[in-house]
């Protein structure tokens, strides 16, 4: 590694021209680099109770540190404008100061030590250079003279491709690729930096599912959101929000509900990815129906990019949702009470609609597959019965909650649709007299 640094880079690794400034209380240099380069010249300082009491980072995910790897190799594959791909900063801390060559603009040697507040009031240019020979090679697995604050699940299989690929022509071009932001802190204590990497991560507050399921939904196009069943579950989920659906104004996409609340009284009721944990629990009881509208998607299989395959994914996918639109309007019809008023009922609960999921599958099943009956009358009258037969009332259900209540819901309302199978099939018959033989109440 050592010659094949110095045969790559001479004397110094340099990282170019950095704007050196102050980040609140402290200065750092802040430039852009290869994430190749940047795994090269640091290391993580792994915490281990044993053998390194005194670790600043976290165990490494193997399995997230190859997926950021692909994230940022397939990015130059895709369009930008389609589908932008970055990374957030590196954050590195060059524990050994004397590794580094700062270099003014004039080209004069910069001491990092002389940069106070007082010399620097704002910003300045300087190039910082990282010196081979200076550099310990392998970097040591624990105590690096670069240390990782942050970024070393993006940094660690960078890594491995350095020490792997012997094509030097073919480990530039991977390089050149991988260009990404970093801040470089200089002659932090390990105690300095694990309060840092404490800040960065230990105070941070994620982003909300469904703005995360909302964003990656609506940047994706159809065809893109119906490949893979989880993704086509999001996106039938957003469909059957839109106005003149059954879930429009049910659901939180995330952000703030004022709005909802002023155009239409209240805040929503579910939330976007309860809805499509919902609508992929039918699915998956749609032992017919979803393999032959949701084939399994090759991505080796040239055919799937044509025009015609695409369409016809569509179309297949369309299909499922006007299912799905036709059986929660029925619901909604025939529920009204319940499908308005959360406080009351548990039909709008997490538990509400986790159940009728669950019934979805073998109705819609057992109407469009076993007796061709894809009309909105016919729904109905399957939900006109459910509703003679089981009160959603909270007070039925006081203490219930969770996957446990999801199963009660959704047993008291399969067995009472297996029990009585063969009224409903009297029922949508003959939608206008839906019990002719003494069957309703």
């Amino acid at each position: 590694m050592s010659n094949s640094l110095k045969d790559k880079h001479g004397e110094y690794i340099d990282l170019g021209f950095c704007i050196i400034g102050r980040n609140l209380n402290v200065i750092s240099a802040r430039g852009y680099a290869s994430l190749i380069t940047l795994a090269q010249i640091s290391g993580p300082d792994v915490l281990d109770p044993i053998l390194n009491p005194h670790g600043t980072q976290r165990d490494l995910n193997t399995k997230h540190s190859e997926e950021a790897l692909e994230y940022a190799l397939s990015a130059e594959d895709v369009d930008p404008t389609r589908e932008p791909r970055a990374f957030p900063e590196i954050t590195l801390n060059a524990r050994d100061r004397e590794v580094l060559k700062f270099t003014q603009v004039s080209g004069a040697e910069l001491d990092f030590d002389s940069i106070s507040e007082e010399l620097l009031p704002d910003t300045m240019i300087a190039k910082v250079s990282v010196k081979v020979d200076a550099l310990f090679v392998p970097v040591p697995p624990h105590n690096p003279q670069i240390s990782r604050i942050d970024g070393n699940h993006r940094l660690s299989q960078a890594q491995t491709i350095s020490l792997e690929t012997e094509d030097l022509a073919a480990l530039e071009q991977i390089t050149e690729a991988l260009n990404v932001p970093f801040a470089l802190y200089v002659g932090m204590t390990p105690v300095q930096e694990r309060k840092i990497f404490a800040a960065y991560n230990g105070k941070h507050k994620g982003m909300p599912a469904a703005i995360i399921d909302n964003f990656e939904t609506g940047a994706n196009s159809t065809i893109e959101n119906i490949r893979e069943l989880k993704s086509a579950a999001r996106w039938l989920a957003v469909e059957l929000q839109t106005e003149g659906r059954p879930f429009y104004g049910k659901v939180h996409l995330g952000g703030s509900k004022l709005g909802a609340k002023q155009k239409f009284g209240e805040a929503p009721p579910l939330t976007n990815r309860g809805l499509a944990t919902a609508i992929l629990t039918t699915l998956e009881k749609c032992n017919q129906l979803t393999p032959r509208l949701f084939p399994v998607y090759d991505p080796e299989d040239p055919v799937e990019e044509t025009e015609a395959r695409q369409q016809e994914r569509i179309a297949s996918a369309n299909k499922m949702l006007s299912y799905l639109d036709l059986y929660w309007s029925a619901v909604k019809d025939a529920f009204p009470d319940a499908w308005d008023d959360k406080k009351n009922y548990i039909l709008m609960s997490s538990i509400g609609i986790g159940g009728f999921s669950q019934l979805a599958g073998p109705v819609i099943e057992n109407l469009v597959v076993s007796k061709g009956k894809k009309e909105y009358e016919h729904f109905r009258a399957v939900m006109d019965y459910m509703a003679r037969e089981v009160p959603l009332d909270r007070e039925n259900f006081r203490g219930i909650a969770g996957a446990g209540g999801i199963k009660r819901v959704a047993t008291s309302l399969i067995d009472l649709w297996s029990q009585n199978e063969v009224h409903v099939d009297i029922a949508i018959a003959d939608p206008l007299n839906p019990f002719p033989h003494g069957l309703s109440d």
